[in-house]
């Protein structure tokens, strides 16, 4: 999952892109923080609530898509764990979260 900031509603607000559509993730959860910085230092690193607010979020309205909304990212976490690695942990977590509705994996190593 690719968490996305981007301005709207009236300010900064937290998307997950789902395919080529932003889930705006604030509509879903009113608590949600619209930094991810913010997010982040209240959970450890951990992305996983994320993840659980997104398949909620389509409930609460339209999914919006703007090719502009990006978020650059660094190549440490491939670069210090190896491909295969991290293909192999997202192809669990993805098919866990699809059949089971929660992740394979329990931590979140935070890579620096």
């Amino acid at each position: 999952m690719k968490i996305v900031a981007f301005e709207g509603q009236g300010g900064a607000r937290l998307g997950a892109v789902e395919g080529d559509q932003v889930v705006d993730l604030n509509a879903a959860d009113s608590k949600l923080p619209a930094d991810l910085g913010e997010f982040l230092a209240k959970n450890n690193g951990d992305t996983r609530p994320l993840a659980d607010i997104a398949k909620r979020a389509k409930e609460y309205g339209k999914v919006l898509f703007d090719p502009r909304f990006v978020m650059p990212t660094s190549g440490r976490r491939l670069q210090k764990q190896g491909f295969l690695k991290m293909a192999g942990l997202y192809f669990v977590n993805f098919f866990s979260i699809v059949f089971r509705g929660k992740p394979a994996t329990k931590g979140y190593t935070d890579v620096r």
